[in-house]
């Protein structure tokens, strides 16, 4: 995070705060892994597809559960996790 005033925005929470950028949810669409996914479906059978599908959303169904017991964790750890972390 840089020096300047952070932006309370949505975007500005997720791009500029550590927290953010583990919560933020999703495939990252433009990774190749992805993009390789999906590469040629007129070619791949529906069944595929949906296997492909049900991949990706096991993987964010377990991310999330992770983040979930992240947040559990800083909420029930007290107070010395929750100080302003210095550069020092």
């Amino acid at each position: 995070m840089s020096n300047s005033r952070m932006r309370r925005s949505g975007k500005g929470l997720e791009k500029d705060t550590v927290l953010g950028n583990v919560l933020r949810l999703g495939l990252p669409w433009k990774h190749e892994s992805v993009l390789s996914s999906y590469a040629n479906p007129v070619r791949r059978s529906p069944k595929d597809i949906d296997q492909i599908s049900d991949g990706h959303r096991r993987q964010l169904e377990l991310y999330q559960s992770k983040c979930n017991e992240l947040i559990r964790q800083l909420v029930v750890a007290g107070e010395q996790p929750r100080k302003k972390v210095s550069y020092t």
